[in-house]
């Protein structure tokens, strides 16, 4: 019998906010035939970036190519979310059942909550490719300092790529062949070799709060309330009252923004509900109460 294919895998991981779904909406939309589907890790129980990529409304990437997973926290869904999620896209070619079973056999859950800097430098020691987002954002001397800070954090070569809007050309990104399963002991991490982990360092939570008649407003007030209760991230869905279509909000910090995505289905109730994310520690009733959740 000859062996299986791999089938290969890109992971696009980056901070909240660092436009990961922007740049797979893009290489979605520039597909170019490739066949693609795509596993998506959310913090909470509002699957934002997957609703967002579910209604882009892109021929290449139907609905049932998208599986969520919930609750940010990948090593303690393996079993129940991630694995099953595997299987029912593997199920769609054909494969070999054996040795899919012996891959799940010896699969260990990683240890990987980590502080934020931990998190930021494990994400660049692990990496085959960076990519520079929101390059527009930043002046050319902090884009030299960025680049050369993240080159002396990774030890080794890799191509740093500016983009802005997340704008890169799918063959760039897919196709890498970096065989990383390969080269483990070239990507150091920060919990290596620890034992048990507690999911401490970040939390995030849902609120429900009233609609709104002033869009721009409310903008603002999220980002007053992310100053004053140091909040990393905030995004979800806002009943706009009077109007047919709902309204996207993301935030990172103090910046935030807004667009109509789609029209409120006919049976969908029309909820104003927003994802907070924050390191540990949240003042959680304080900010429900400002924000009238």
């Amino acid at each position: 019998m000859q062996p299986m294919a791999k089938i290969p895998v890109t992971i696009v991981t980056g901070f909240l906010g660092s436009g990961k779904t922007t740049l797979i909406r893009h290489v979605l939309e520039n597909a170019g035939g490739r066949r693609l589907a795509l596993i998506i890790n959310e913090f909470g129980d509002v699957g934002v970036d997957g609703s967002i990529l579910k209604s882009c409304g892109i021929d290449s990437c139907p609905e049932e190519n998208i599986v969520e997973l919930a609750n940010g926290c990948l090593c303690c869904t393996v079993a129940d979310d991630f694995i099953p999620a595997i299987e029912a896209l593997l199920a769609r070619v054909p494969h070999d059942p054996v040795k899919l079973a012996a891959q799940r056999a010896a699969d260990s859950s990683i240890d990987h909550d980590n502080p934020l800097e931990e998190v930021y430098e494990d994400q660049l020691l692990c990496a085959d490719l960076i990519v520079l987002n929101k390059a527009d954002l930043m002046t050319d001397e902090t884009a030299r300092r960025v680049v050369a800070e993240i080159q002396a954090t990774v030890p080794r070569a890799v191509k740093i790529v500016e983009t802005r809007e997340g704008r890169i050309d799918p063959s760039i990104l897919l196709g890498l062949g970096a065989a990383a399963e390969d080269d483990l002991a070239n990507r150091p991490s920060h919990h290596d070799g620890e034992e048990g982990h507690d999911h401490d360092d970040f939390e995030s939570f849902v609120l429900d709060i009233p609609a709104t008649s002033d869009p721009a407003g409310l903008l603002a007030h999220l980002a007053a309330v992310a100053e004053r209760h140091d909040v990393l991230r905030m995004k979800g869905f806002i009943e706009v009252a009077g109007k047919p279509m709902r309204l996207l909000v993301q935030g990172v910090g103090q910046r935030f923004r807004q667009q109509f995505d789609r029209p409120w289905g006919v049976d969908e109730a029309r909820r104003s509900r927003l994802v907070v994310i924050g390191e540990k520690g949240l003042d959680r009733a304080g900010i429900a109460a400002a924000l009238g959740g």
